[in-house]
This record gives structure tokens, sequence and C-alpha cells, in this order.
């Protein structure tokens, strides 16, 4: 039998300057880049799979499946051959350099490889248009640094004392997680925290991670969450200047799925028609009682996972309370943002649209709500494009083309592009329709066909583009959301025109230029004028829940007042789907 193989890794940063004697890479800047590890790979196992086991972070949006071409190592020493899906995703010079796809490498001896410096690590995520504690003291406090198991030199002796509760408030979402600290009582945020949620590694979307629970990773994936919620709490604690055992209460809003997976549901029925959770109701109890992990194919099972060590916490952790959903597709988050937007006190006809990796839709007021969810794929995230990116320091978010025809860009934070993000793709795509570059059927014209529309360069020279597939991606995306909404107005028998309010939802949609998502035909035109960007509002509905005394009352009644319309097998919402995957060409 062959001996394992060896995996030696260097960190680095996107663009490859480090540790294999690149010249632009000098002194110090090296030395901190240069950042070893080891491990064995198991018998059968992808390097990607080795990485991921090890918790090294790396971008897999596709789930491993070699489609979307984000998990990309340099060989620095040892042999990867070249697959078919490499050969797609790097350009020759590329492929010569050493680069491969993590998901289709099986080493068959000793590598040492450059893992890319996680671009998620800046993630820019709008926290429900929180401030994190700009002028609370807490947030005068969090300044110092201090551990928070040392809370009294140099801030204000935490005042606050061992016995005052905080609570924290959760919007547990597919790609990021978002959090909140508050007093128990008091309506001012003290911190915010925010990050990548790491079981993006096992895919973009609700599917993927499903797809990843039935094959055997239920464990793994609860294992991410709970970590992260719990690495997201001691942050909070520390920062603030408190003790962690303060935390006396912990309010998640989420989709079905990542609820499901936090308290360790078997996730099957919900992939399967007629998509049945397991519970959507409101769940609470202790953090550790909640989410110890049980064995898959029992609700409640033999433990799977070690507890988490608690004991600074009084043993069993903060309460914990999930809220709840309407449906195996449209969960607590959107629950929680409708609770947060007081539809259930609205008098005329509002339209909620949450810009995911899924799109979930609200449509009515106090006396009836429809809502849906339809499959948009991880494209407004920069899932699936061929530069995508989500929303980091260099990513193209803002695209305009002058009178030559070439790309006038905005990066955020104005830093050298690396990629495209969600808004960046929508106005690509815009600006390339204005200017005849794509047709309404969504062809590029020839001479862009074979390499793509270029934006920009990146540090070390490589050419962004936007290409063919990139259309046909946003495509499918705006024509999903735009079919949705269709559908439900055909549904509660109103026009576009009759809706008083739009709110655009999450951190994609609070950024959205309203006029590129009408030039695309993402959203009707008859919106313009009414839609607002309204950030996070799964997080402010958390919030919300823990400041009011009624929380749980108006939430059971947004949920009876609430219908699922269900579009798999719905023939109005495939008429308007085909009609929708069209371009206008003579949008502005």
């Amino acid at each position: 039998m062959d001996r394992a193989a060896m995996v030696h890794i260097v960190t680095g940063d996107v663009a490859g300057r480090v540790a294999a004697g690149n010249p632009q890479v000098q002194g110090t800047q090296a030395q901190t880049r240069a950042l070893y590890g080891s491990f064995l790979l198991q018998e059968g196992e992808s390097l990607l799979e080795g990485l991921v086991r090890n918790r090294y972070r790396i971008q897999a949006p596709c789930g491993g499946l070699g489609r979307c071409g984000k998990c990309r190592v340099k060989v620095l020493e040892g042999d990867l051959p070249v697959t078919g899906q490499d050969r797609m995703a790097f350009s020759e010079s590329e492929l010569a350099e050493g680069w491969r796809l993590a998901c289709r490498a099986f080493p068959k001896e000793d590598v040492k490889i450059l893992l890319p410096e996680d671009m998620d690590r800046d993630f820019e995520i709008l926290l429900a248009d929180v401030d994190a504690g700009s002028s609370h003291p807490a947030g005068k406090i969090a300044e110092s640094g201090q551990d928070q198991a040392s809370p009294g030199q140099g801030q204000a002796s935490c005042t606050c004392g061992q016995e005052t509760g905080y609570c924290v408030a959760v919007d547990l979402g597919t790609t990021t997680i978002a959090m909140v600290l508050l007093e128990e009582g008091g309506a001012e945020p003290l911190q915010t925290v925010s990050f990548v949620n790491r079981q993006r590694q096992y895919g973009a979307d609700v599917i993927a991670r499903i797809q990843a629970s039935v094959d055997g990773k239920q464990g793994e994936l609860q294992e991410c969450i709970r970590e992260d919620l719990w690495e997201g709490m001691k942050k909070l604690a520390k920062e603030a200047g408190i003790f962690f055992s303060q935390i006396r209460q912990v309010v998640i809003s989420g989709n079905t799925t990542m609820g499901h997976q936090l308290l360790g549901y078997p996730s099957q029925g919900l992939g399967l028609y007629p998509f049945t959770p397991v519970c959507i109701d409101i769940v609470q109890g202790g953090f550790r009682e909640l989410t110890q992990g049980h064995e898959p194919g029992t609700e409640r099972g033999r433990s799977i996972r070690p507890a988490l060590p608690l004991e600074e916490a009084g043993g069993n952790g903060p309460a914990l309370m999930v809220l709840p959903g309407i449906s195996t597709f449209v969960g607590g988050d959107i629950v929680s943002g409708l609770y947060a937007l007081d539809f259930d006190r609205k008098e005329g006809i509002c339209l909620l649209v949450d810009l995911g990796t899924n799109g979930e839709m609200a449509l009515g007021n106090g006396e009836k709500i429809l809502v849906t969810s339809a499959a948009a794929g991880p494209a407004f995230e920069g899932g699936n494009i061929t530069w995508g990116t989500g929303s980091v320091a260099g990513a193209i978010c803002s695209v305009h083309l002058d009178r030559e025809g070439k790309a006038q860009i905005v990066t955020i934070r104005n830093a050298l592009p690396t990629g495209i993000c969600g808004t960046g793709v929508v106005e690509t795509v815009r600006e390339l329709v204005r200017t005849g570059i794509v047709d309404e059927t969504g062809m590029l014209q020839e001479e862009y066909f074979e390499e793509g529309f270029p934006l920009a360069r990146t540090p070390d020279g490589r050419q962004i583009v936007f290409t063919g597939p990139d259309v046909r991606e946003i495509q499918l995306a705006k024509a999903a959301i735009r079919a949705g909404i269709e559908t439900l107005l055909l549904r509660y028998g109103v026009t576009a025109a009759d809706i008083q309010e739009v709110y655009l939802a999450g951190g994609f949609g609070h950024k959205l230029d309203p006029e590129a998502a009408v030039a695309i035909g993402m959203l009707p035109r008859e919106l313009l004028g009414r839609i607002q960007g309204v950030g996070n509002s799964s997080l402010a509905g958390a919030m919300k829940f823990l400041q009011e005394g009624n929380g749980r009352e108006r939430m059971e009644g947004i949920r009876r007042i609430s219908q699922e319309i269900g579009l798999a097998a719905d023939k109005d919402f495939q008429t308007f789907y085909m009609d929708a995957m069209f371009f206008d060409e003579d949008a502005e």
C-alpha cells in the first residue's frame, strides 16, 4: 500500500506574491506571509477535502464539484497532474506556474502548495445599519483591546459589574454570520462582529449544504456553526470588556437549513419532495443542550460531538432561542425581517426581497402576506462567476463603460482589483446591454465570445474578464427574482403600481443600484422611486425581538397570516421566468 501523501502549506496573498522567491516581496513582508503547516491526506481524499478537514479556509462555492474554479492552489514542490477542470479554470501560463484546483487534486506524493490568503477575511458586511458601538461606553472599552478575563485594567473597571446581563442577536446566514451584543433590556447595540460562515467550504448555497449533510458530513457542518457562534460570542465579550458568563441569552434568526444544521436535525427532508422540515417552530433551551449534535437520521439521539467547553458560562451556556420559520424555503430570517419592518402593522401593500444565495420574497400587509423563494443561485454574491468574489477589499463593485467602450471601475475600499462582487456583476451586465455588447438573448459580441469582456487587471497582471457563462448566470438569477415577484403579484391580485414600499434586504440588496436592477429586468420599472435598501433585516428582527416584550406573539401572528406560494410546479412562474430571461436593449 502506498504511503499517504504529506501536504505542506504555505499561505500568502491572493496574487501569489510570497514564499516562492518572488522579488516583489521582500524582508518582513515575505516572512509574515510565509506561514507553514502540514497534514497527511487520508485514503481517497482530495486536496480540498484534506484542507477543509484540517481547518484551512479555502473558497469552494460549488462544494468541490469542480465547477466554480475558486479552490485555487499553487504547487511549489512535488507534482499535481493537470486535469480537464484545471484546463477550464486556468490559462496555459497559469498551469505552467503550478496553479491547480484543490477539489480535483489527488496527490500521490508529498507536495508543498501555496494556499492563497483567505479573501473572505475582510468581507464587507452591512449589519442592519448598526454602527459598532461608536457612542456607547462599551465601544470605547473595546478600543483598549484588553482580554475579557481581566476587565479592570484601563477599562473603566468594567462598571457594568458581574451582575449585569447581556444578550446576543444573531443572523445565521448561508454566506455570513452577523452578531450584535446588547445589554438586557437595552436598545443600544454595544458591539458587533461579522464573519464568513465557515460552512462555505462545503458549497455556497443551501442545496450544497443539504447534500453535504446527506453525504455524511452533518457533524462537520454543525461543528462549523457551533464554533463560529462560540468564537463570535467570545469576541463580542472581549471587545466589550465584559465576562463571557454575563451573556445570558442568544437569539438566532436564520434560514431553515441553517437552523437544522445548528440544532443537529437531519436535513434529508429539506432536499426531497415534499420538502418537509423537522421543526420550524420557536426552539429554546440551553446553548449546549441544543447544539450538542446528534446521530444522522434521528431528531434527538446519541451525541456525536463533544460539548463545547462551557464551564465559564455556567455549564449549559446562555439560553438559546431559534426564531420560527414558515416553511423549508421561507425560514426564520424572513419572518424576522417581516417583524423588523412591521409588515403585520402595514395597511398598504409592501414587498420584501431578500437577495442572497436564495431569493426570498414577501408581498402583503397586516391582513395577508404571500411568501415564496426562488432559486437565484449564488451569482449575486459572486458565486459561479469566473472572477466572482464576495464583498472584499479589491472587489469591483461598480462599472461604467465610457464612450470608447472601456470599463471604468470602482473597487471596495479603492483597493487594487482582485475580482468582482454582486453589485459589480449587475452593473457590468447593465453596461454591456446598454452598449449593445450583450444582446437581448444574453449573447456577447463575437470578439469577446472566447476570452470575455475585459474589466481590469489584478496586481500580478492577470486580466479580469466577464464571460458569456457569467452573463448566463446573471440571466438565470435575475429571471428567478423577477418571475417570483410577478407570480406573487398575480396571486395577490395586484400590480407593481399598487406596491407602496419595496424593501431590498441583505448586504447585496442594500448596495444594489435600483436603476441597474431595473435596467437588467430584475425588478419591474414601476417600482422605481419606492425602493429602499434595509440592510440585514434578519439581524434587525433578532435585535428587536430582544428589545420588545411581545416579539414571540407578533412573530406567531405573522406566520398565521402568511401563505407560501410554491414555484417549482407553477406554470405562471415558468412563463414569467422564460420572459424574464431576455434583456430589454432599450433600457437605460
